[in-house]
């Protein structure tokens, strides 16, 4: 289904842009989309509302796809348990390890590739030999989607006191999700 909303946009949008430079469609821009300076720059917001212009074809062609239109891209603060990025929030469980601490985490989407990136520091005076960190995506109604996972190993040969280890959980799915929950595991050296 959101692929035939994608083709009914991209050639309403064509078809628009070919009567806008053909000069059939007058000057102005009366979209009111935000991030236009004005004139058609085709580098206005995806619109979301469901009406479809000149420049939203250009920029839904040129934009990387998301799971759902989400409004506005926020970054979560650094340092918080829970975080909302891109429509999708995230919680960290007490499944996590108490001698591992995840700082902070944040949802992304880059082209066909979405995931989680985030930090998880080491608050005890032990070594970690071994660290994972697992993510279960939730739906509206919080039931969890599917499970991913990374861990350390090529990354870094163990994680002492103090130290932190950056991750990054990709999301190979496609279904849609509101939220996630998110934790992490270890295996010390002892």
């Amino acid at each position: 289904m959101e692929s035939s909303r994608r083709r009914l946009l991209k050639l309403t949008g064509a078809t628009a842009l070919g009567l806008g430079v053909a000069g059939c469609t007058g000057e102005s821009n009366d979209t009111g989309s935000a991030g236009s300076a004005g004139g058609d720059s085709g580098t206005d917001a995806i619109d979301t509302t469901g009406t479809a212009t000149a420049n939203d074809a250009i920029t839904e062609s040129e934009a990387p796809e998301t799971a759902e239109p989400t409004g506005t891209d926020t970054a979560t603060d650094a340092g918080t348990a829970t975080g909302t990025s891109a429509g999708v929030e995230g919680t960290v469980t007490d499944e996590s390890e108490d001698a591992l601490q995840i700082v902070e985490h944040e949802y992304y989407q880059e082209g066909d590739v979405e995931g989680v990136r985030g930090t998880v520091e080491n608050v005890s005076e032990r070594a970690f030999t071994y660290v994972e960190v697992h993510l279960a995506p939730k739906n509206e109604r919080e039931e969890t989607l599917d499970r991913f996972q990374v861990d350390s190993q090529e990354a870094i040969d163990s994680l002492g006191p103090d130290e932190t280890w950056e991750f990054d959980v990709e999301i190979d799915s496609e279904f849609e999700f509101t939220r996630y929950d998110i934790w992490v595991t270890g295996r010390t050296s002892e």
